[in-house]
């Protein structure tokens, strides 16, 4: 028998003073993988801003990934992955991809994709 595909959480936000939690974004990746039979290998969690890409949990996934401890990276919207502009996060989802099966955002358009139409919520083929 096959294993099953491990999967890691990487949620975000920026600020507590907004109301926003991680456990909201956490609650529904952890609802979708267990949705699709994927054991959770790691959970990783910033309250930072994502305009950078040196934020701590940030950094551990990609080591996570590099080491390839999971599989597949679930995040609520690519938005929540990086805020460092479209061209960006796209470079950080081509290199993830040389670690990973693939990235899976729930909400596959942040806000300045969507406004751009860039189309971004295609998986590659296996």
């Amino acid at each position: 028998m096959k294993d099953r595909p491990r999967a890691a959480l990487y949620a975000r936000v920026s600020t507590k003073d907004k109301g926003q939690d991680s456990e909201n974004q956490l609650a529904q990746l952890r609802q979708f993988c267990a949705a699709n039979h994927w054991p959770i290998a790691a959970e990783f969690v910033d309250h930072v801003s994502g305009k950078r890409s040196d934020r701590e949990q940030f950094q551990a996934m990609f080591a996570s990934a590099s080491r390839r401890e999971f599989d597949y990276l679930v995040t609520w919207a690519l938005d929540r992955l990086s805020r460092e502009g479209v061209s960006r996060t796209f470079e950080h989802i081509k290199e993830l991809r040389g670690f990973v099966r693939d990235v899976f955002p729930l909400a596959p358009f942040c806000a300045p994709c969507a406004r751009s139409a860039c189309g971004t919520s295609k998986t590659k083929q296996q």
